[in-house]
């Protein structure tokens, strides 16, 4: 877009300004965080970063750090594009193409970028020999990869066998993990891996120092086992020596170090195996940092628990005074047990060392906790005990997804999934398969589960679902059909 300004006066208009021009970005989709860096992604297939670079976790050779959003940049020019995933784990990160491929940049001193070498990598490189893959995790000098048909690959720092092929020995390429198969979900803790099974077991392997293996003991396993007691899984997360499930019942579980009182169980002995989270219902994600854990309950709302030593917990600060004066203030103590976050319409959460990230419904992006690299993404380096908006990424209100109709006797039930941070939803209807919100009736303001009446039996209708918010109303949904009967 070009734009030119005029004045206005008594005796009329005067010649133009300058032209000057800017290129709208695209909004957010997904938000990720290493350890002391965070990404992002853009509906365009763009990948974005802020934080530390120094091993060019941020695709660039340009810059050491920086505290706004930059693009992901190409060596060979141009910028990486086509993206679907990202994720982050210590000092290198990852992410997915829109045909199952996957990138990598950053550290890789121990192979963990998976292209053959042990050379750092200052910008994004295809690993080759892996594709169709859906889900890819960092751990601390180790990747994991899910691919569609169950299996598990993994690449990288395997002194403690987190790559769970059965030895010790570094790989500098992706290798499937032996013994696995139905796998769903995976998770990379500094030196041990996680796999969630399609019959909701947990399988863990690597280092188990402090029971973070969840097995009952402490000692180091080469290949998956099973965590026992422990069922009805549906997410999993890894911190650095301890791990997180989600349950379909939405209660939260944990094992392993528990110093910081990460667990959430109200104490700091560790745990060997699984225990659950007090006080916690309704969850439906989780996070794991270095010695904090995070959840997100369906309300929007997010709660935290472990160590507060840069107010990674997000709940506050405490003053400090001498005499009568205030000096400064600190971030309030750790917690062995859930603390709410002043933070509400959050959609999705992402974890980094000693930071945490959020995605709002509104489109926004918000920080807080440690931030002397810039990874909070506010323009400073100031540490954040509360929650802090990610400068550059504007409000776009997401559009609705898993949008249905389905038929009955002259009526049509339109639901799709609810999500926190809008004001309520729209729907447009036509019997025009190209249906927008310039030709479709307008139904304001209803909720999932919908159902339109009185209609012609025989007939097909189309449907549209848009979110409304305090920005205004979000892109519509795809397009969805019903035949009245």
């Amino acid at each position: 877009y070009y734009y030119i300004v005029t004045a206005m006066g008594s005796s009329g208009e005067s010649v133009p300004s300058t032209q000057v021009s800017a290129t709208p970005q695209a909004p957010m989709v997904s938000i990720a965080a290493g350890q002391e860096y965070s990404l992002m992604l853009r509906s365009d297939g763009s990948v974005w970063g802020w934080g530390n670079n120094q091993y060019g976790q941020l695709g660039s050779t340009g810059v050491s750090t920086s505290s706004i959003p930059v693009q992901i940049r190409l060596k060979e020019g141009g910028y990486l594009t086509g993206i679907t995933s990202v994720t982050g784990g210590y000092f290198h990160a990852l992410a997915i193409g829109g045909n199952g491929d996957v990138w990598a940049w950053g550290r890789n001193d121990y192979g963990q970028i998976g292209d053959g070498t042990v050379l750092n990598r200052y910008f994004p490189v295809k690993i080759g020999g892996l594709s169709g893959v859906v889900a890819v995790e960092g751990g601390g000098y180790h990747s994991i990869a899910l691919k569609t048909d169950g299996t598990v690959w993994t690449w990288g720092n395997n002194q403690y066998g987190q790559l769970g092929d059965g030895g010790t020995i570094q790989r500098n390429s992706p290798a499937a993990v032996g013994g696995l198969s139905g796998i769903t979900a995976v998770a990379a803790g500094n030196f041990y891996s996680i796999a969630l099974k399609n019959d909701g077991t947990v399988w863990t392997w690597g280092n188990n120092q402090y029971g973070q293996l969840g097995d009952g003991g402490t000692i180091q396993r080469n290949s998956p086992a099973a965590v026992g007691g422990l069922s009805g899984i549906i997410a999993v997360a890894a911190g650095a020596h301890h791990a997180v499930a989600l349950k379909k019942d939405g209660t939260v579980w944990t094992w392993g170090h528990n110093l910081y009182g990460q667990l959430g169980d109200g104490g700091t002995t560790q745990r060997n195996s699984p225990v659950a989270v007090g006080g916690l219902s309704g969850i439906t994600a989780v996070a794991a940092g270095n010695f904090y854990s995070a959840a997100l309950k369906n309300d929007g709302t997010v709660w935290t628990w472990g160590n507060n030593q840069y107010g990674q917990l997000g709940y506050g600060t405490v003053s400090n005074t001498t005499g009568t004066s205030t000096v400064t203030t600190t971030p309030l103590p750790d917690s062995s047990i859930p603390v709410q976050v002043s933070l509400v319409g959050v959609v999705s959460l992402a974890a980094g060392g000693s930071h945490l990230t959020a995605f709002l419904g509104d489109g926004t992006a918000w920080g807080w906790g440690w931030n002397k690299y810039g990874q909070i993404g506010d323009g400073t380096a100031l540490n954040r005990p509360t929650p802090t908006q990610v400068s550059g990424v504007t409000a776009t209100i997401l559009s609705p997804t898993g949008v249905t109709a389905v038929a009955g006797a002259g009526k049509v039930t339109i639901g799709w999934t609810a999500f926190t941070g809008v004001t309520g939803y729209n729907i447009y209807w036509s019997t025009n398969p190209n249906v927008n919100p310039l030709n479709g009736t307008k139904i304001a303001n209803v909720t999932p589960g919908y159902v339109q009446t009185s209609l012609a039996a025989g007939t097909s209708y189309y449907y549209i679902v848009t979110a409304v918010g305090a920005t205004g109303e979000s892109a519509p949904s795809m397009v969805v059909s019903a035949t009245a009967q």
